[in-house]
Parts: C-alpha cells; sequence; structure tokens
C-alpha cells in the first residue's frame, strides 16, 4: 500500500522537474527571422503638361507610369532573375497610388515627404526591407535630395534614417547639378513653371544640400549611381554626373521639343545600358553573372609497370661418370 500511495507522488516531482526543461527547449527552437527582403522604388520624372507622356492627365495612376517608364530596366530585371517587390513612386504625400501634372510642379522638398512616407510606410510593413531606388530626371533628383536630408537623418535621430537600408540609387539623366545649361532651364522655368523651377536652380538649397556632400560620400555612403547621356540637350552630362557614373551616346530619339530631338529619356530605352544596371547596379543581381563551370582535373593514369619476367633456375648436372673402356 505504502507503494502506490507515493508513486503518483514521485511522478508529480518528476515532471515538476522536468517543466523548466521543456520550456527552455521550446524558446530555444524559435525560428530565426526571415531574409532581408529586395524592394525597388521607381520615380518618374516631370509631367510637363498635360499630356506630355500618356499618362499625364487627371489622376496618373503611379504604377502604369512607372512601369511604362522603366519598362527597359524591369524587363532586364526579370531576365536577370532578380528577385524583389516593386514599389511606385507617388508625388502626392496623401496619395501613395497617384497625382497630377501639377502635383510634379512642386517644390522637391515636399516630393521628398512624399517619398519619405512611402518608405517608411514599406519598412513597417517588412522591417527587413532593404531598398534601391532608380530615377528618371526629376525622379533622380528627389531620391538624391531625399539621400541628404530625411533619409540621411530623420528628425533628430541619424540611427532613425532609412538611407542605411538602401543598397543603391540609380539615376537616369537627372539634374543633379541644377538647370545650368539655358535650354534646359528655360523649358522648365518658362514653359512649366511651377516651384520645381526654383528647386532645380543651380543656387537653390535643394542642390546645394546635394553637393554639399564630396563625391566620395556618394560613391561610398550614398551609394549613387548617375548616368548621362552625351546627346541629352535638356539636362547634359555636366549637370547629372555624380558618385559612380556611366555615360553613353543614345541618338535615336524622336522629335518632341517641335523640330528638335532632346534625347532626354533615350536612355531608358536602351536595352545594353539597362541590362549593365541590372547586373552590376541593383542590389542581388549576381544572377548575370554565372559561376564558371569548374573543369574538372584530370584522373591520373598510373604508368604501367612491366611485368617482371620468370627467371627458370638453372640446376647444374653433375657430369657423368667416366667409361673405363673394356680391356
Amino acid at each position: 500500500m505504502a507503494r502506490r500511495r507515493w508513486l503518483p507522488l514521485g511522478m508529480l516531482a518528476v515532471m515538476i522537474a522536468m517543466a523548466p526543461t521543456a520550456h527552455i527547449a521550446r524558446a530555444g527552437s524559435a525560428q530565426p527571422a526571415p531574409a532581408a527582403h529586395l524592394y525597388i522604388m521607381f520615380l518618374p520624372g516631370l509631367c510637363a503638361y498635360t499630356n506630355s507622356d500618356p499618362y499625364c492627365h487627371g489622376r496618373i495612376d503611379a504604377g502604369a507610369r512607372a512601369r511604362s517608364t522603366f519598362r527597359t530596366l524591369i524587363a532586364e530585371l526579370a531576365t536577370a532573375r532578380v528577385v524583389y517587390t516593386p514599389l511606385f513612386y507617388s508625388y502626392n504625400p496623401s496619395d501613395a497610388g497617384g497625382y497630377t501634372v501639377s502635383g510634379t510642379h512642386q517644390t522637391v522638398a515636399r516630393s521628398v515627404d512624399a517619398l519619405e512616407r512611402e518608405l517608411r510606410a514599406a519598412r513597417q510593413r517588412d522591417p527587413s526591407a532593404h531598398i534601391d531606388l532608380v530615377g528618371h530626371s526629376l525622379g533622380g533628383v528627389v531620391a538624391a535630395s531625399w539621400a541628404v536630408t530625411n533619409g540621411r537623418q530623420y528628425g533628430f535621430h541619424a540611427s532613425r534614417g532609412l538611407l542605411q537600408v538602401v543598397n543603391s540609387i540609380v539615376t537616369f539623366d537627372s539634374p543633379l547639378h541644377g538647370l545650368q545649361n539655358t535650354l534646359g532651364n528655360n523649358l522648365v522655368t518658362r514653359l512649366f513653371g511651377g516651384d520645381v523651377a526654383y528647386s532645380l536652380q543651380p543656387d537653390s538649397e535643394t542642390i546645394k544640400e546635394i553637393l554639399f556632400f564630396p563625391n566620395q560620400w556618394w560613391r561610398t555612403k550614398g551609394r549613387l549611381h548617375s548616368v548621362a547621356n552625351r546627346a541629352d540637350i535638356v539636362v547634359p552630362p555636366a549637370e547629372s554626373l555624380l558618385g559612380q557614373t556611366r555615360q553613353v551616346n543614345d541618338t535615336a530619339c524622336n522629335r518632341d521639343l517641335l523640330f528638335l530631338r532632346s534625347c532626354h529619356g533615350a536612355v531608358l530605352a536602351d536595352t545594353v545600358l539597362n541590362r549593365f544596371i541590372a547586373c552590376h547596379w541593383i542590389t542581388t543581381s549576381d544572377q548575370c553573372n554565372p559561376r564558371p563551370t569548374p573543369t574538372p582535373m584530370p584522373t591520373a593514369t598510373p604508368t604501367p609497370v612491366p611485368p617482371t619476367p620468370t627467371i627458370t633456375p638453372t640446376i647444374a648436372l653433375p657430369p657423368p661418370p667416366a667409361i673405363s673402356p673394356t680391356p
């Protein structure tokens, strides 16, 4: 009877002793954090006027216009099998899905605020997100201006700036030095107008902030890669090159300024250039560089050893006995 009374108590003691161990095992088996995800934010440029491109009218669909602007690069990213989530920039801080023609004419500072909101929203949805920014013309200026303002230091906390999770900024034909040539300046200031014209002057706060940081900073901390077209008469290379640079000479352009071919934006359709960007400037795109197939080492063939000849031993026979002649 004593054994039956103490058996349940003994089992209970064993269970209590094992309970902490089981809890520790469950805590130690937690799954690791998911791998960082790549997001690419596409920033189209200025809508000069209504119907200046097929999307510049009414409420502009941010996704549709960005996909059209960067269609060659998007195709090359697909060819390279780059895995990413696309983000499409809206110039409207209150509407991430769309904006208006006049919205692109606002100050660059207001456009930077819109970019900050969208990037923070993406980071909140995915805390492990890493981001690339790709901008054309004004879109590239917005990205660069964001990098040296909100991106570098959010409020009074430098550690909260999202530039630290940006791997690459790529700009196409963007006036990062301001509109210095007469033609480009007159087009934006007199024809299109708006506050953006003043933001793009070489002596504006926007441009001075961008150029305050030396080229070495843009190459390392800012991670900026800029493309310029020697044939671009609106934003020539002297106005657009900063950080890591690449120049092309894309002259296959349509007449888009009355009787002139501005070639502004021709780089967007350059397949070879966009393949280079997808393979070398966009994060995690090492898929474009296949690893060489290792050459198998030849198997060493052993040198045949000739067989050792068999030597038959020679047996010495005794000489025959001498035969005495018969008398």
